[in-house]
Parts: structure tokens; C-alpha cells; sequence
């Protein structure tokens, strides 16, 4: 379950605030602003930790969350060549945005509800038998990621959504803290994810990944 839930933390926001749950207020400062420009480029690890040293350009062919978006639809220069990863982010097309009009009604403190955003989790095989595998993830460890989020405006996301998924008699309750401040263009947002016995929490919030984060490669 642990993946599972980790992979829906920043995207389920909208199924949530669907689903009625209970929610707090934001009770959290604004944060600095985490922009990204120009090219990325890193290291490209396994799962075990050893360096991936293959050319796995070819390898990836779409990025999102639901895999229906392809690389090329919003970036340029990508490759991973001799286990380094480079690419540039460009603008999304405007059908790919996704208003944040739910996350306000879900509870959420939403400065601008007209604004509209990306999210932008890793990179995945089109190939793929697993949803586990042949995926590339910007990551401190499994528990801490790294994405990238295009908004059409700026704007700031903060509060905490509780409850419990009714639909699930096995979901445990629930606690996720948003502490995002959005400008437009691409911004980089740091999530983390626990799981104890009785709850599983987690935290959405602006932030650069620093070099504790290494792109690895889940095959």
C-alpha cells in the first residue's frame, strides 16, 4: 500500500475534495518559492543505490502521473546518456493544466481558485507490465520525492485535509499538510509520506530538492 498511496498524495487532492473529507485550516507560513529554469541535469541511480550507466533515452516516453502525456509535450533536450539525466522544462499544453478550483473546495486555502496547474511526478516506460516499474523518480528515498509543478498564475496552497477513504475498508485515516507558494511558470515541490499503524500522513510543501536527492531508476 505504501507505494500505491505515495504515487496519489499530490494528484488524489482533487478525489478528495470530491469525497467530502474533513479538513483544518492552514495553520502553516508561507514559504519561499521554489522556481525552476534552465536545464536539469543529474545522476541516474538503481534502486540499489549503484550508478546506472546505460543510455536509457529511449526508455521513457511520458512523464505525469497517468502516463498519457509525452515527454516531448513539454520538454526539450531530454536524454539520459552514460547515467546522466538532462532536460529542459517548456510549457505544457494548455489542455494538460487542471483548475485548482477542487483543492479550494476540498478545503484547502487556495489564494487564486482561477489558477490552474501541471504536476509533472516522474518519468515512465509506456512499455511497462508493473505500475512499480521502468519509472524514474527525483528522490531522497521512497518515503521523499521530488516533482515539478506548472502553474498559469501565482498562487499559494496551504492546509491540512483529514478523514478517511469511506470506500476502502482497509484505508486508514489520513492527515496531509500543503505548504505551497506557487509563482508562474515551473516550481519544484518536495513531498514526504509515513505510515504508521493506526495513520499515514504526509507533507506537500515548495522546496528545491538538495543533493541528498538522486534521479533513480525503478526496473
Amino acid at each position: 500500500m505504501k507505494k500505491s498511496v505515495f504515487g496519489m498524495i499530490i494528484p488524489a487532492v482533487l478525489a478528495i475534495g470530491l469525497a467530502g473529507c474533513p479538513t483544518e485550516g492552514p495553520g502553516e507560513e508561507t514559504i519561499s518559492p521554489a522556481t525552476v529554469t534552465g536545464a536539469i541535469t543529474g545522476s541516474v541511480f538503481n534502486k540499489d543505490g549503484s550508478a546506472n550507466n546505460d543510455d536509457l533515452t529511449a526508455a521513457f516516453t511520458y512523464i505525469g502521473y497517468d502516463d498519457e502525456h509525452p515527454i516531448s509535450g513539454c520538454t526539450t533536450g531530454f536524454a539520459i546518456n552514460n547515467g546522466t539525466i538532462t532536460f529542459t522544462l517548456e510549457t505544457p499544453p494548455s489542455g494538460w493544466l487542471e483548475s485548482l478550483s477542487e483543492m479550494s473546495s476540498a478545503g484547502l486555502s487556495v489564494s487564486n481558485s482561477a489558477a490552474s496547474v501541471f504536476i509533472f511526478g516522474y518519468f515512465s516506460n509506456s512499455n511497462r507490465d508493473d505500475w512499480f516499474e521502468d519509472n524514474l523518480y527525483l528522490e531522497k528515498d521512497e518515503d521523499h520525492r521530488a516533482s515539478y509543478w506548472y502553474v498559469d498564475r501565482d498562487v499559494t496552497i496551504k492546509g491540512t485535509l483529514q478523514g478517511r477513504d469511506d470506500d476502502d475498508e482497509d484505508a486508514l485515516p489520513y492527515k496531509y499538510v500543503y505548504n505551497l507558494n506557487l509563482e508562474k511558470g515551473w516550481n519544484s515541490v518536495l513531498s514526504g509520506y509515513s505510515l504508521s499503524e493506526s495513520t499515514e500522513t504526509g507533507t506537500i510543501e515548495s522546496g528545491k530538492p538538495d543533493s541528498s536527492y538522486k534521479w533513480v531508476y525503478y526496473h
